[in-house]
């Protein structure tokens, strides 16, 4: 399913949906922000096309074996180091969707929406949103207004 500018994914199996899959949307993005289904596009296009079968994200760029966590941890740790990120060693895959779920909160996303959108089925969800301590300090002295 795409639009013209969006894209949808079906995940075949995952954590939270085994044997089940599930449907994720990509938007496009706008402006000088993100655009995730369009790096999925070009991702895609790398990896054969939009007809090609096999995993989307590989280990290389031609091989037909999905890419592990173990792997994605490894790279993100080597990414992070690169751009001068204080301890890398300390983000792993599962970084990627603890920061996701606490920027749209950030955002002001309603919680049963990053729920919908990360696929939890419990409030686990609450547990993925960081929040600071400089964060429980505004709010303190909001309510002391």
């Amino acid at each position: 399913f795409t639009t013209a500018q969006d894209l949808m994914l079906f995940l075949p199996t995952t954590k939270t949906d085994p044997g089940a899959g599930s449907w994720v949307l990509l938007a496009s993005g706008q402006g000088d922000g993100a655009h995730p289904a369009l790096a999925m596009q070009r991702l895609r296009a790398l990896s054969g096309g939009f007809t090609a079968t096999g995993p989307v994200f590989r280990s290389s760029v031609n091989s037909a074996t999905s890419l592990k966590k173990v792997t994605l941890s490894m790279r993100l740790k080597k990414a992070l180091a690169r751009i001068g990120v204080a301890h890398p060693e300390l983000y792993a895959a599962h970084s990627l969707r603890r920061g996701g779920a606490t920027h749209a909160a950030r955002l002001g996303v309603p919680t049963r929406l990053i729920q919908v959108m990360g696929r939890w089925k419990s409030d686990a969800v609450r547990l993925y949103m960081y929040v600071s301590p400089e964060q429980v300090l505004e709010q303190s002295r909001i309510l002391l207004l």
